[in-house]
């Protein structure tokens, strides 16, 4: 993406492809990174504290669940600022981290 302000749309099977060529299979691995803080989170980081990732890990800091670290982003707030969304196969979009490995 050249674009700074421009938000790159990609089907949900090959969202999982780049997450699995990243990081494997497990996707409790895969790692994501918060768009405002930098943060790098995965879903097992979200499992350790007791949160369940699905839904979140993605899409949403996981300072907004433990205010000691972090910050509280989401990608479900009013501003607007992801670089990627993902179409699934009912058509619905939605915003999405970038993964944190990504070149």
């Amino acid at each position: 993406m050249s674009d700074n302000n421009k938000v790159e749309q990609m089907k949900k099977e090959d969202w999982l492809k780049l997450g699995e060529s990243l990081y494997g299979a497990d996707k409790k691995k895969w790692k994501f990174k918060c768009i405002r803080c930098g943060n790098i989170q995965s879903a097992q980081d979200f499992i350790d504290r007791k949160i369940n990732p699905d839904g979140y890990v993605h899409f949403s800091c996981l300072g907004r669940f433990d205010k000691l670290l972090c910050c509280d982003w989401t990608l479900g707030g009013l501003l607007q600022i992801h670089k990627r969304e993902v179409i699934c196969e009912d058509g619905s979009i939605g915003p999405v981290f970038l993964f944190a490995d990504e070149i």
